[in-house]
């Protein structure tokens, strides 16, 4: 009998791929591993040990905004509280255990945003996966390294949105707030998706949200600070929420994101002007803001819209470093398994897109300061939009 066709958005990967993929999978994170420690053990590593300061001088009772250091601690004191135990280990340990914290967020956030997916985009989480997920994490091999080197808390925070988004979509608003208040009392990033709650008329969840933020980030310190946790929240806001956008960040960094970041690199008097933060904030916002308009009722469309708030992100934010691109990760590996599985995805302009994605990716790498990496997130969000611009013609796994 003629054996039957398979399916044209199918892609079955034999053993020797996943074997293969797995294998240089696990080669790059002991590579990572390696070097992390190397640069713990140094000490020179600044955000890793910037965490445990912090939570030493909350255990102790100190403000731990106060700390003189080239690398203040700047996110709410909620982080500094998770990170109490690790400072009762060896700096050695406490890396290590980190380390893996983070490796098993990435591999959950992934596998959970897969399984948003509809089943088109290579059905469950399975072996059929590894070659798409892997040329993604190849991709992002630079913003990985600098995660796992210094040990930043980027990916835990994309893995808290990733798993709000799974209980939202699963109707279970409850849990859902609180996952996302866990996300924003480590880094007020993820506050982005209140408006994403607020086009959908969720008042009652951005409510427990608030709620459940406000005891984390203020209630679980005032058990260490008493009152003084309000004066250090004080000097908080004052010294990094408040602060003016340093636009000639990019410069020492050598690399730039936002489209501040673009203006100052196009006209470098003209970008300083008090009003040009405001008018780039309108610009990245406000079709933002519109396109979730336009498509709050699709369910379907979820994952796409999420992606798009995540894009906009180092889009808006002036001070970004290239670890924090792996908020685009979910992005990027929606575009990557259209690609795999949807042939009709696999349009001229798609790929050569998508081609040019790549490309940014790869001369941003190499000529650092450039305008390589906003162009890059630019052209990733016309293709998150062009997602949304009719229905699929595959099911959802929730419908």
């Amino acid at each position: 009998m003629r054996k039957k066709a398979s399916p044209a958005n199918s892609f079955p990967a034999k053993n020797a791929v996943f074997y293969a993929c797995a294998a240089l999978i696990s080669v790059i994170l002991i590579a990572f591993l390696l070097q992390m420690l190397h640069k713990t053990l140094a000490p020179a590593n600044k955000d890793f040990t910037t965490y445990l300061y912090a939570a030493t001088d909350l255990l102790a009772g100190i403000n731990p905004y106060a700390r003189a250091t080239n690398f203040p601690y700047v996110y709410p004191m909620f982080f500094a509280v998770l990170m109490i135990p690790l400072t009762f280990l060896p700096l050695w340990l406490s890396a290590v255990i980190w380390f893996l914290v983070l490796v098993s967020s990435l591999y959950l956030l992934i596998k959970l945003f897969v399984n948003l997916l509809p089943k088109g985009m290579g059905g469950k989480w399975g072996r059929q996966l590894i070659l798409p997920v892997f040329l993604t994490l190849l991709l992002f091999t630079n913003p990985l390294q600098g995660n796992f080197l210094w040990l930043q808390v980027n990916i835990l925070v994309l893995f808290f949105c990733v798993l709000f988004l799974h209980f939202y979509t699963a109707k279970k608003p409850f849990i859902a707030s609180l996952v996302l208040a866990v996300a924003v009392s480590i880094k007020i990033v993820p506050a982005i998706f209140l408006l994403f709650l607020a086009f959908r008329r969720e008042f009652k969840l951005i409510a427990l949200c608030l709620l459940f933020t406000a005891v984390f980030c203020i209630g679980l310190p005032y058990l260490f600070l008493g009152e003084g946790v309000f004066p250090a929240y004080r000097s908080y806001t004052d010294n990094f929420i408040l602060r003016a956008p340093d636009l000639a960040f990019a410069s020492r960094e050598h690399a730039f994101f936002s489209l501040n970041g673009f203006m100052y690199y196009i006209f470098p008097s003209f970008s300083t002007l008090p009003f040009v933060k405001y008018l780039t904030l309108f610009f990245i916002a406000a079709p933002l803001a519109l396109i979730d308009a336009l498509n709050y009722r699709k369910a379907w469309a979820f994952p796409v819209i999420f992606s798009l708030y995540l894009t906009a992100v180092p889009l808006i934010v002036t001070d970004s470093q290239v670890p924090h691109l792996i908020l685009i990760l979910p992005a990027v590996l929606l575009i990557v398994l259209r690609l795999f599985f949807i042939k009709g995805w696999r349009t001229g302009v798609n790929v050569a897109v998508s081609t040019c994605i790549v490309l940014c990716f790869i001369l941003a790498r190499i000529f650092g300061y450039s305008p390589f990496w906003f162009i890059s997130l630019v052209l990733i969000s016309f293709l998150l939009v062009r997602m949304l611009s009719s229905s699929p013609k595959i099911p959802s796994r929730r419908s």
